[in-house]
């Protein structure tokens, strides 16, 4: 790599921050979530990086992660469709074979210590009305429960006729969208639920009725026709992936670099047959906690009293008690009817 390949990419990457953070309200959010809910594990850092490493990242920096990390021996290469296997095989030997192998290192996890009371944090932005996130802790994607949680999140926020959409946006008209998703990462991450509030009204509003439905989930296991309907939608989603030969690729890709074996994401439709109301109430009582929880709010910039309009500040607290009792990316909007049920991640993508 040279200084001239380097500096035009550091500016598109700069770039690419301030539209995908700084400019955007739910981009912002989003890693401010992550920063507070996540204390030692690599998860608290974006993706993207922060605009101080993306400034500051050397010529030699850039090298070196080059040579280290595009090595054949840190690459899996997934080839889907009509193709003659031995000549496959010798491109793609002709390609890599002379590349030479690296030592690649272990990554750098810190265990992320148990959370042991309700974070929360405040910022003021330029919106016109409150936005809500709320997360809790989940398992890895490895573990059975990812998938328990994935019919939570269904049963809970799983289309127009989901008991949170009806409560908060057709109802009560409090909120003008609402959503939820369970983040597919190989290491515990987030199961995290969003709204954004009409005007007139506050997050603070809002926030015990999304509890109290998390509360009749674990008082009360969803009914069969409830895990009937969540097992058909999140089936459907897993086949959709599966249509295309770039989903399948990806698919595959994600299995085998993230699990050390694309063979299990062929266990995913049985395991998804196998679960039960007993397993989503158990699911909701382990980690739906409000001890596990991590709230953030973005408000208008002149909503919070006794501050300037033009500062942005930050509020948050822990403490060990909340005084409020995956698949796809579940996200429902009051007009127009419904933005398309889109899945960032999929039951089988997207882990890190």
């Amino acid at each position: 790599l040279s200084a001239e390949q380097v500096e035009p990419e550091r500016e598109v990457v700069m770039n690419e921050r301030l539209m995908s953070v700084e400019d955007s309200v739910d981009g912002f959010l989003g890693e401010k979530l992550f920063r507070l809910a996540f204390e030692a594990h690599p998860y608290r850092w974006p993706t993207i990086g922060w605009m101080r490493d993306i400034r500051g990242i050397t010529l030699e920096d850039a090298n070196h992660f080059y040579q280290t990390y595009y090595a054949p021996n840190n690459a899996t290469v997934v080839v889907v469709g009509d193709f003659d296997e031995k000549k496959t095989l010798e491109l793609i030997k002709a390609r890599y074979g002379d590349i030479p192998a690296q030592v690649i290192p272990q990554p750098d996890r810190d265990a992320e210590p148990e959370q042991t009371g309700e974070r929360r944090a405040i910022y003021k932005r330029h919106v016109a009305t409150d936005r809500l996130l709320i997360a809790y802790k989940s398992p890895s994607f490895l573990a059975p429960e990812h998938l328990h949680l994935q019919m939570v999140a269904d049963i809970l926020l799983g289309g127009l006729s989901s008991p949170l959409y009806r409560d908060l946006v057709v109802e009560r008209e409090l909120a003008s969208s609402v959503g939820g998703m369970v983040m597919p990462f190989v290491d515990p991450g987030l199961f995290e639920m969003s709204a954004s509030l009409q005007r007139g009204h506050r997050a603070e509003e809002i926030e015990p009725i999304i509890y109290d439905h998390i509360r009749r989930l674990q008082d009360n296991p969803p009914t069969e026709a409830q895990i009937e309907r969540a097992r058909a939608r999140l089936l459907t989603h897993f086949y959709i992936e599966m249509r295309t030969v770039r989903g399948k690729a990806e698919s595959l890709g994600n299995y085998e670099t993230t699990c050390g074996d694309y063979r299990r994401l062929f266990e995913i439709p049985a395991a998804l047959k196998a679960v039960s109301g007993e397993d989503v109430q158990r699911a909701a009582q382990r980690y739906l906690r409000p001890d596990a929880r991590t709230v953030v709010i973005g408000t208008p910039m002149s909503s919070i009293a006794g501050e300037e309009p033009d500062t942005e500040e930050e509020h948050h607290h822990q403490h060990q008690s909340a005084g409020l009792g995956v698949g796809p990316v579940h996200r429902w909007t009051a007009a127009p009817a419904a933005l398309s049920d889109e899945c960032t991640a999929g039951l089988a993508g997207g882990a890190r």
